[in-house]
C-alpha cells in the first residue's frame, strides 16, 4: 500500500469513528513492514497513534508518544509532522486543563507554521489560540484570533487549497465564534452563527464537530431556557458522540443535561441519572474538576431534599477533588456550602469549623468579597 493510500485509511478510520480499527491497522502495519528506515512514515504513523490517544483520552500515552517525535526532529523532512505534533500537544494540555502549557504550545506551533509557510496550519493554530483564550474568558483576544483564522480559512477556500480541510477548519471557527456571542449573550448572533456551522458540517459529514455543534445548541438553549430544545440538541450530540466514541463531548453532553434537568425541575430523576454520568465518565476521562463539580450539584440538590447527610457526604467528595486540583474559588464555595448544612443542622461546632477554614483560605489568596462573606457569618455564630 502506497503512503497517500495508507494515510487515507487511517483518516476514514477516525472520521467515521472507527478508533479501534484505526489503532490496529496502524500497529499491524508498523509489526508487518520494516518502516524504520523511512523516518518520515515512520513518525507520520506515530503522529496518528498519538492522536488516536487523545480521542480515547489516554492522554499520557499520547503525550509520550509526541515527546518523542520532538527528540527526533531532526530526523524528520516532513514539516508537516512537526507542526502536527505540536498541534496535537497543545490539545492535549488543554484537554488536560493545563492551559498555560497549552498556550505555550500553541504559540511554537503557530512559529513553525509561519516558518514553512504553511496557512492551513496558520489558521487552525490561530483558530485553537482562540479556543484558549475563549476558555479562560479573555474574550476580545478569543475574538482577535478567530477572525485571523476565519480569513485565512476564507483564502483558501477562495483558492481551493485543501479545500475540504479548509471548510472545515472555516466551520470549526465559526463555531468558536459562535461560543463567543454566547459568553456575551448575544444570543441571536450565536444561534445564526451556529446554524449556519451546523449546515457545512452536516453537508461535509463531519460528524466529530457535528457533534460539538449540537451540544454547543444545547448549552445555547439551556442559556436561554428553551429546555425542551436544549434536551433534543443533547440527544442529538449523544448519539453521535457515542457512535464516533468521542468521550469528551460524551461528557460535555452528560453536564448539560444534568443542568436542564436541575435547572428546570422537569425530571429530578433524570438530573441524577445524568450527574451520576458525569462522575462515571469523568472519572474514567480524568476529569477532576467536573467530577468535584458534579459532586457539589448532587451535595446541593440533597440539601434542598433536605437529606442533609447525604449532601455533607457529597460536598466532602468534592472538596477532596478541588484541593488536589486547587480550584480554590469553588473550594470556598464548599467551605461556606457545608458551613451553611451545619448550621441548619445546629451543629455549631462543625459550621463554624468550615466557616474559619473558608476565611483562612479567602485570606490566602486575598479574595476580599469571600473574606467579608466569611467574617460576617463568623461573627453571627461567635454571638449565638
Amino acid at each position: 500500500m502506497n503512503e497517500e493510500n495508507l494515510i487515507s485509511t487511517i483518516e476514514n478510520f477516525i472520521d467515521n469513528g472507527e478508533i479501534d480499527q484505526a489503532e490496529h491497522f496502524i500497529a499491524k502495519y508498523l509489526e508487518d513492514d520494516d518502516v524504520s528506515s523511512e523516518p518520515d512514515l515512520f513518525f507520520m504513523l506515530h503522529m496518528y497513534l498519538a492522536e488516536i490517544f487523545r480521542r480515547k483520552s489516554r492522554f499520557e500515552k499520547a503525550k509520550k508518544i509526541l515527546h518523542k517525535i520532538m527528540l527526533s526532529k531532526n530526523q524528520i523532512s516532513n514539516k508537516f509532522i512537526i507542526s502536527g505534533t505540536l498541534n496535537e500537544l497543545s490539545h492535549i494540555e488543554r484537554l488536560q486543563g493545563n492551559l498555560n502549557k497549552a498556550i505555550e504550545c500553541r504559540k511554537r506551533h503557530i512559529d513553525f507554521a509561519r516558518e514553512i509557510g504553511d496557512d492551513y496550519e496558520i489558521a487552525v493554530g490561530y483558530g485553537e489560540m482562540g479556543l484558549l483564550y475563549l476558555t479562560i474568558g479573555n474574550f476580545p483576544e478569543a475574538k482577535t484570533r478567530l477572525e485571523k483564522a476565519i480569513e485565512l480559512d476564507k483564502k483558501m477556500i477562495r483558492s481551493s487549497i485543501k479545500l475540504r480541510d479548509s471548510e472545515s477548519s472555516y466551520a470549526c471557527h465559526l463555531g468558536y465564534l459562535a461560543n463567543i456571542h454566547l459568553h456575551l449573550g448575544e444570543y441571536d448572533n450565536a444561534i445564526d452563527t451556529f446554524n449556519h456551522v451546523i449546515k457545512i458540517n452536516e453537508s461535509l459529514g463531519n460528524k466529530w464537530l457535528l457533534a460539538d455543534n449540537y451540544q454547543n445548541m444545547g448549552n445555547l438553549c439551556q442559556e436561554i431556557e428553551k429546555w425542551d430544545d436544549a434536551i433534543k440538541y443533547y440527544e442529538k450530540a449523544l448519539k453521535l458522540a457515542k457512535k464516533q466514541n468521542y468521550r469528551n463531548c460524551e461528557l460535555s453532553v452528560y453536564i448539560g443535561l444534568s443542568g436542564v434537568y436541575f435547572k428546570s425541575q422537569k425530571d429530578l430523576t433524570k438530573a441524577i441519572k445524568y450527574t451520576q454520568m458525569v462522575i462515571k465518565v469523568g472519572k474514567v476521562l480524568g476529569s477532576k474538576h467536573q467530577v468535584a463539580l458534579a459532586y457539589k450539584n448532587m451535595g446541593i440538590f440533597y440539601e434542598n431534599q433536605k437529606e442533609y447527610s447525604k449532601a455533607i457526604d457529597n460536598l466532602l467528595l468534592s472538596k477532596e477533588l478541588l484541593v488536589v486540583s486547587e480550584d480554590f474559588q469553588y473550594l470556598l464555595e464548599i467551605f461556606y456550602d457545608l458551613g451553611r448544612i451545619y448550621l441548619k443542622l445546629e451543629d455549631i461546632k462543625n459550621a463554624e469549623f468550615y466557616f474559619q477554614k473558608g476565611l483562612n483560605l479567602s485570606k490566602d489568596i486575598d479574595s476580599k468579597e469571600w473574606i467579608d462573606n466569611f467574617l460576617k457569618i463568623l461573627k453571627i455564630i461567635l454571638s449565638i
